[in-house]
């Protein structure tokens, strides 16, 4: 999945993948202005999830989720650029797997 947190666009596109994509701009829109940072001064910002990726996580018990990476690439108007990844878990949606209460 390819979010471009730009365009406010999502591949595959989705009600969901349009709601995800509205949040996340919000959070960059912050993180740049905490950094002094203009919006107009980024020409590229995307999120890319690997869902299932090809990586191991020994340390997780697997009934958390399946791999996944997660990219953001930031690119300016000045061509500077920069890509940052992180590797974690993620458990497929399925009707009724987090309904039940806790307490």
């Amino acid at each position: 999945m390819r979010l471009d947190l730009l365009g406010g666009v999502a591949d595959p596109d989705s009600e969901a993948s349009r709601v995800i994509v509205a949040r996340y701009q919000i959070s960059l829109r912050a993180a740049l202005a905490k950094h002094q940072i203009a919006w107009e001064d980024i020409r590229e910002a995307s999120l890319t999830l690997q869902f299932a990726a090809p990586v191991s996580l020994p340390c997780y018990p697997s009934w958390i989720g399946d791999p996944l990476v997660c990219t953001l690439a930031l690119r300016n108007a000045f061509a500077s650029a920069v890509e940052a990844s992180a590797v974690t878990q993620c458990a497929v949606w399925r009707p009724g797997r987090f309904s039940r209460s806790i307490r």
